[in-house]
């Protein structure tokens, strides 16, 4: 079936909708929806298109939405996975000593591959580490500008006394996300 001109002015506004909402995903999303609903061959269906696809639309905004609020300002998933990694690190470290293993920081797999932080060695040993936020941007499909601006966060430090047993897990700035007022996290 060939495309009216009327069809091409629906997409476009579909399209300029998408965009305005969800950016540039919307942008081609949008305007897919509506033409899937209006190819289905229920007459209501069809009739009502606008109405459809305003109503999923709303859906999915609503659905997006409510995921941004129960986000709260004091977890972050970044600082998360960073603070697990270099309690992972330690426990890998205990854990080598344990078995014998070289406890050289090099030798601790946890402590490699961090999409935003780079965890850097503060002495040879695996029992103390610090991680640093390196990357401050990254593409997101759903932002206008295709890319969201990550932190800043702190830097996060790990040590423990390997003769005592006692861990320190401190942070540079107790303004930003996931460190106390004591610098501690």
């Amino acid at each position: 079936m060939i495309f009216l001109r009327k069809d091409y002015l629906s997409l476009a506004l579909a399209s300029l909708v998408g965009f305005l909402t969800f950016a540039w995903i919307g942008l081609f999303l949008s305007p897919l929806v509506l033409f899937l609903i209006s190819r289905i061959n229920s007459k209501n269906l069809r009739r009502d298109k606008w109405l459809w696809w305003f109503v999923f639309g709303f859906l999915i905004n609503f659905l997006y939405q409510f995921d941004l609020i129960t986000n709260s300002t004091q977890y972050d998933p970044i600082v998360s996975g960073v603070k697990n990694q270099l309690v992972n690190g330690l426990k890998e470290c205990i854990v080598r000593e344990a078995d014998n293993l070289s406890t050289n920081y090099s030798d601790v797999e946890s402590f490699k591959g961090n999409k935003y932080f780079k965890i850097q060695k503060i002495n040879d040993s695996c029992y103390a580490a610090r991680a640093v936020q390196f990357k401050s941007r990254e593409l997101d499909i759903l932002n206008h500008r295709l890319f969201k601006k990550i932190g800043p966060y702190p830097s996060f430090e790990i040590n423990m006394n390997a003769a005592s047993g006692n861990v320190t897990k401190s942070c540079s700035d107790p303004s930003l996300i996931g460190c106390k007022e004591d610098k501690k996290w």
